[in-house]
Formats: structure tokens, C-alpha cells, sequence
């Protein structure tokens, strides 16, 4: 039951980003409610398609395990959203900038 529950939010997000203009724009913060059991959905969702890419694109400058740690944390869960995970990854994050230039 609860593989269909996500299932069927997944398909609803995907529905709004492919059907309507929010592909371009998004929808806006915190809009999918609750969890949307997948934080890269939500990103596409919420900030739109280029937007997305651009913060997926900084990402990779900075660093390309940056990148994959935040994918990882985002794919099944709405992992940017979490007081546990991304301090961590912020914290990282804030150790990699300093030791690159690219931000």
C-alpha cells in the first residue's frame, strides 16, 4: 500500500511538471505539502526544470561528489528538507568552498 501511495504522488508531481507550466517556473516553496517521498521531484516541482539544473550545475563546479551526495540524499526522500541530513551536507558543503574557488 504504500509503494502505490508513492507511486501516486510521484505520478501527480510528474502530471503537474509535464502538463502544465510549471516545468518552466515551478510551483512555488513547500507547495507538494508533505512529503513528496523524493526531493529531486520536489526540486523539479517546486523550482522548475532550468532552475533545478542550474543548482545542479553549481553543484558540480563546486564539487562532483558534492553532486553525488546530494543526489543520493534527494533521490527517495525529500533529504534537503531534513534537519538531520543537510546540516551535514551544508557543513561539507561550507568546507569545499573554502578550499575551492568556483562559488
Amino acid at each position: 500500500i504504500a509503494l502505490g501511495h508513492r507511486i501516486g504522488k510521484w505520478a501527480a508531481a510528474i502530471s503537474i511538471i509535464i502538463k502544465s507550466t510549471a516545468g518552466l517556473h515551478g510551483t512555488g516553496l513547500y507547495s507538494a505539502g508533505g512529503a513528496l517521498d523524493g526531493g529531486l521531484l520536489r526540486l523539479f516541482l517546486e523550482l522548475g526544470i532550468p532552475i533545478t539544473l542550474f543548482l545542479f550545475y553549481r553543484l558540480i563546479r563546486i564539487d562532483f561528489i558534492v553532486f553525488l551526495v546530494f543526489i543520493l540524499i534527494n533521490l527517495f526522500f525529500d533529504g534537503y528538507l531534513s534537519s538531520v541530513t543537510m546540516p551535514l551536507f551544508f557543513e561539507y558543503l561550507i568546507f569545499k568552498n573554502r578550499q575551492n574557488k568556483y562559488v
